[in-house]
């Protein structure tokens, strides 16, 4: 029963990343309006958005092999929108679902403020490469700068391109001071 580290791609922006100016994140974290995107629509999810919510949560599971859990699912969710102890934003192209972001709040006791974690984003398979995955990172960091945030964070698959390649579009950089260990619990 040996305990192997996980070490996972993890990247920062804003005040984590003492290279990026703000000036270089303002350039690329905010080059793309949702509204510029085939009519995408992004705003924070509600209560009222449950049922659009659940079926972009289990996909994004799925993404990362995890097994079907709708009750699960529908508790967890449930609970960060009724509990607000996360911001949840929601991507729609012509009223349908198409993406979603999560993040939860977290705090830098060597930035002296607060942070984000970027927990999940994703997007529909025949909605990808269409901008809304830039548009949901891009409100995200918004949110973040909105609520005084110090920085952020997030952590993606090693085999995750497609992804890694968005971010680093973005603005964000790969960490390199850190290392990131997991417990299993």
């Amino acid at each position: 029963m040996g305990f192997e580290p996980t070490v996972i791609p993890t990247y920062k922006i804003g005040a984590f990343d003492r290279s990026a100016t703000s000036a270089d994140c303002e350039r690329t974290c905010l080059q793309t309006p949702a509204d510029a995107i085939l009519g995408a629509m992004i705003a924070r999810a509600q209560q009222a958005d449950l049922d659009d919510v659940l079926p972009l949560v289990a996909g994004y599971r799925s993404f990362y092999e995890q097994s079907a859990d709708p009750r699960g699912e529908r508790a967890f969710v449930e609970r960060c929108l009724r509990d607000e102890t996360s911001v949840m934003f929601l991507a729609r192209i012509d009223d349908r679902a198409v993406g979603f972001v999560q993040l939860f709040p977290t705090y830098s006791t060597v930035h002296l403020g607060p942070s984000f974690v970027l927990e999940d984003l994703f997007v529909v398979s025949d909605a990808r490469r269409s901008g809304v995955a830039s548009a949901l990172l891009d409100r995200a960091v918004e949110f973040a700068r909105e609520a005084g945030a110090v920085g952020m964070f997030l952590e993606t698959a090693q085999d995750n391109v497609a992804a890694q390649t968005l971010y680093r579009r973005k603005g964000w950089r790969l960490e390199d001071r850190f290392l990131k260990f997991n417990a299993r619990l």
